[in-house]
């Protein structure tokens, strides 16, 4: 799965720049800005963020001088897949509860829903939703 597919579901692109600039392994914070593109203060912004939701984590600091703050290398708490799939779920969760709100809108208004998929529409009616996660990178 790519960045943009991932964009495209809501999920802030800079910070999955960052996940996937650590995919690969540890990097330093100027490492990190410089793989993401993103300026110190952001990274740094960001990978607070990805740390809060126990992403991302300092694996050690290094102090390569006596003066100045010390370097901090950062990685993935769990495989890259694994912190994907977590994300992704809540995004669909999050999706989910949007598009019953929609939907039980327009029933609401006794509109239509015409441009919805009447699978869709049948699902949520009878309160049941399968996603199919396909593991070959296809679909989600």
């Amino acid at each position: 799965m790519k960045i943009e597919e991932l964009k495209e579901l809501g999920i802030d692109e800079k910070q999955l720049r960052i996940l996937f600039a650590l995919k690969d392994g540890p990097l330093s914070g100027p490492e990190l800005e410089k793989v993401a593109n993103l300026r110190q203060p952001e990274a740094s912004r960001l990978l607070n963020s990805l740390k809060l939701k126990g992403y991302v984590r300092v694996l050690k600091e290094e102090k390569k001088f006596k003066m100045g703050a010390p370097r901090k290398i950062w990685t993935l708490t769990k495989p890259f897949d694994e912190i994907l799939k977590e994300i992704v779920g809540k995004k669909l969760v999050e999706l989910d509860r949007k598009l019953r709100i929609a939907l039980s809108t327009l029933f609401e208004l006794g509109e239509p829903a015409s441009n919805v998929d009447p699978e869709i529409v049948k699902a949520i009616k009878d309160d049941v939703i399968v996603i199919e996660l396909k593991k070959d990178g296809e679909g989600l």
